[in-house]
């Protein structure tokens, strides 16, 4: 898990490539661990997500993304490695 450039935002690379936008339940000390998360993908407003676009075309580097509402999180390695 890797802090985000936009404020409180976090994001995880999946296996696949795709970024990952993390929101919800989200421990901010968990920034540099290898984690696995539960939820869901987020559908936001084309409004909403207007807000964000910026931020995660940056962090994603040109790979693709998307928003993820996360229900639980679990430490896998405490480093991204």
């Amino acid at each position: 898990m890797q802090k985000g450039i936009e404020p409180g935002g976090f994001f995880i690379n999946g296996e696949d490539g795709t970024m990952w936008e993390l929101s919800g339940k989200v421990d901010v000390a968990h920034a540099g661990h290898k984690v696995t998360v539960n939820g869901h993908v987020l559908h936001r407003s084309a409004a909403e997500e207007a807000k964000f676009a910026d931020y995660e075309k940056q962090e994603a580097k040109g790979k693709p993304y998307a928003d993820f509402q996360v229900t639980s999180l679990k430490i896998v390695s405490d480093s991204c490695q």
